[in-house]
């Protein structure tokens, strides 16, 4: 029998914790008759430690793992490694175990990949009270059997070479994907490569598995019609703008600042899916760029005797139109205004920007009479940016759910901030370990770490999302609710020994864990009480 099989009562207990917390576990199928298929699960091990003695007991070639949750009669399952078919088989296991049960497969995303449902009776088999087990339960007989499968190397690990290739093919066409689906898979992707770099392979190749997938439904719901492909025009503009960068870097004084601070906006113009307008501006600036090249060959190739710089100077006196005069004198109050009003950064500030570093290019241009003609319109803005209270895109937001926005960023960045906590405690123990004899083995097991992360996962996250998107009423205090069970299985997480041992004298590396994450649940609590 595996260490970690569960049957029987010891299953029912261990199921019922489902309903409490994600649960670790790891399913073998069996090919033969359903008497040999395998469940494992444990209250504290990760879900790879328990896959191996799993498929180590059972004989079985194939193992799925992850974490599983319990609400009323259905068992969801979050599956790391995968395998097809697989809920149809479960749910027959659990049925001979008396646990009739629904079962739903998702992908690391949350996606479906396949359920298992039907209408069940009522019965209190999962009901009762796992305090005491919960609180008291021990380790007595893993220390006194210590798991010898954790060393065991994984024939099945997956190649990371070929985990960056398929990161490599995704990404162009993620980064121009415009919208929701597009930010949602561009931080996923972020996470495959942060799970890539820590030597995470396994759950590398399920995140980067379940973004194919969903980039796969995306791209038929919301492609374009060929000709060109969803992402050439956003290739376009990203290859023109890295040339026109170089470009520029070759420029001095002014003209380099200005166009330099105009192509930052290109980017984000690209990045934010606005490729049409971001093509017209580097028009603009490629045009400006050729102007300022032909102003440093013509003075070049053309130098000026000393005996006649003086009678220059003097023409160059008298050149000036009353159009460029009125033009110079208007710069020099327009360009302190707009510098204040960036400063404040209130209103819309890149169409500030590039207003007046449109004019600055016209006057440069000579064509102070469109730069003069254009300054009604850039004093408008910064009369309207003056007055504004907010920025442009959190004037978009409704004032309602605001602490909510705010609250779901902080806990996005506290996620992505743990996990390089993590990646820099594993560095540290890697190279402590590295320098005593025999921790081979002991290193191998470091990138086991980042499971205990596994339970702060997107849930909260979506759960958020859809609260912003959801008018007040009873559906958003319903996701309110939701959102407080989640905190409150976050925060029993956090409270585990892992977690509490973490920050203080962990004896590798000082790390904040615990903290940020506690701080960031807590606001997004203040926001839901308010």
């Amino acid at each position: 029998m595996a260490d970690y099989e569960a049957t029987g009562e010891e299953l029912h207990t261990l199921v019922r914790l489902g309903k409490k917390r994600p649960m670790p576990f790891a399913f073998c199928p069996s090919a033969g008759g359903d008497s040999e298929s395998l469940f494992a699960t444990h209250r504290k091990k990760p879900p790879e430690m328990i896959a191996k003695a799993a498929r180590k007991a059972s004989g079985q070639t194939k193992v799925c793992f992850g974490t599983f949750t319990v609400e009323a009669k259905l068992m969801t399952l979050v599956l790391v490694k995968e395998l097809p078919s697989i809920a149809k088989k479960l749910k027959k296991h659990l049925r001979n175990e008396r646990l009739p049960m629904n079962v739903k497969i998702v992908d690391v995303m949350g996606n479906e990949l396949e359920a298992e449902i039907e209408d069940l009776p009522d019965d209190n088999i999962l009901d009762g009270d796992d305090d005491d087990f919960d609180d008291d339960i021990t380790e007595t007989a893993e220390e006194a059997n210590p798991d010898d499968t954790a060393a065991e190397p994984d024939e099945d690990l997956p190649d990371p070479k070929d985990l960056a290739r398929q990161l490599k093919a995704l990404q162009p066409g993620i980064m121009a994907l415009q919208g929701d689906a597009g930010d949602k898979l561009r931080t996923a992707l972020g996470g495959a490569v942060g799970l890539l770099k820590a030597g995470d392979l396994v759950r590398a190749e399920s995140t980067i598995n379940a973004i194919g997938r969903a980039y796969d439904r995306q791209s038929k719901v919301a492609a374009p019609p060929p000709p060109p492909p969803p992402n050439a025009a956003a290739l376009a503009a990203a290859q023109r703008l890295r040339k026109l960068q170089g470009q520029v870097g070759l420029l001095q004084g002014p003209a380099q600042e200005n166009l330099g601070a105009a192509l930052t906006l290109v980017a984000k113009m690209i990045a934010g899916g606005d490729v049409a307008k971001a093509a017209q501006t580097l028009d603009t600036v490629e045009q400006a760029i050729g102007r300022a090249k032909a102003d440093i060959t013509q003075k070049q190739e053309t130098p000026v005797p000393e005996e006649s710089k003086a009678e220059t100077a003097e023409s160059n006196d008298a050149a000036p139109t009353e159009a460029s005069r009125e033009w110079e004198a208007m710069a020099a109050k327009l360009e302190s205004v707009v510098l204040a009003t960036i400063k404040a950064g209130k209103g819309d500030i890149d169409a500030i920007k590039l207003k007046f570093f449109t004019m600055q290019d016209q006057a440069a241009a000579g064509q102070h009479e469109a730069a003069i003609a254009a300054a009604p319109a850039l004093a408008e803005m910064i009369r309207a940016a003056q007055t504004a209270t907010q920025t442009q895109a959190e004037a978009e937001i409704p004032a309602d759910v605001v602490p909510f926005v705010k609250s779901r960023l902080a806990w996005i960045n506290t996620r992505t901030q743990l996990r390089a906590e993590m990646a820099r405690l594993k560095s540290a123990m890697d190279s402590t370990l590295s320098n005593i004899e025999g921790m081979e083995e002991a290193i191998a097991e470091t990138g086991k770490l980042f499971t205990y992360l596994d339970a702060l996962d997107n849930r909260l996250e979506n759960t958020l999302e859809d609260l912003v998107k959801t008018p007040d009423g009873p559906e958003r205090q319903a996701l309110k609710a939701k959102a407080r069970d989640i905190i409150a299985q976050y925060s029993a997480e956090l409270d585990g020994d892992f977690f509490r041992d973490v920050d203080g004298d962990n004896g590798f590396a000082p790390v904040k864990i615990r903290a940020p994450a506690v701080a960031a649940l807590q606001q997004v609590a203040t926001a839901l009480a308010a």
